[in-house]
C-alpha cells in the first residue's frame, strides 16, 4: 500500500479514480488523502462493499457497478486527478488506457498482477502521451510465483 500511495502523489483537493476497484482497498486506504473517490468495477456486490469500505474509512465516494471499458468511462467519469488501475491478470480491456489518458490525470498508478501485460500496456501509455516515472516490483503473495509491479505514469 505504501508504494501505491507514494506513487500516487495525492493532494487533498484531488479526485481519485480507482478503476477495477474491487472491494475498495486502494480507495479506502487513500480516502482521507483526497476530496473524493470514484471507484468502478463490474460486479454490483463488490462495488457495494467498496462503497461501504471507502465511506467507513471517512471518504466521499461515487461507486459505479459497470465493466471498466471506454464507453462506460466516458459515461460516468468526467474528471480524475489521479487514477489507480488494478486490472485482472489479463490486463485492461482494449482502449481503456487511451480513455483514461483522455481524463488527463496528472498521475496514474498501474498495478500489474504479473509482468506479461507490462510491455503492451506501456506501449499504449506512450502512444497516449504518458511516460513511466517509476516501476517497483512487489511480492504481495510470498511463496507463490506471482509478482506484482507498480508502475507510475505521468504526462510527457
Amino acid at each position: 500500500m505504501t508504494t501505491v500511495r507514494e506513487t500516487a502523489q495525492l493532494r487533498q483537493p484531488d479526485v481519485l479514480a480507482d478503476l477495477y476497484g474491487g472491494y475498495g482497498l486502494f480507495g479506502a486506504a487513500m480516502a482521507k488523502d483526497v476530496q473524493s473517490v470514484v471507484t468502478m468495477d463490474a460486479d454490483e456486490a463488490t462495488v457495494d462493499n467498496a462503497r461501504y469500505n471507502i465511506r467507513r474509512a471517512g471518504g466521499t465516494v461515487r461507486a459505479i457497478a459497470l465493466p471498466v471499458n471506454p464507453a462506460n468511462l466516458a459515461k460516468v467519469v468526467d474528471h480524475a486527478d489521479v487514477v489507480i488501475l488494478d486490472p485482472p491478470r489479463s490486463g485492461t480491456d482494449p482502449n481503456v488506457i487511451t480513455a483514461v489518458a483522455g481524463l488527463k490525470p496528472r498521475q496514474v498508478v498501474h498495478v500489474f498482477c504479473g509482468p506479461d501485460e507490462i510491455r503492451r500496456s506501456i506501449g499504449e501509455w506512450k502512444a497516449a502521451g504518458y511516460g513511466v516515472s517509476s516501476m517497483v516490483p512487489v511480492d504481495l503473495f510470498p511463496g507463490t510465483a506471482g509478482l506484482e509491479v507498480i508502475v507510475g505514469l505521468q504526462p510527457k
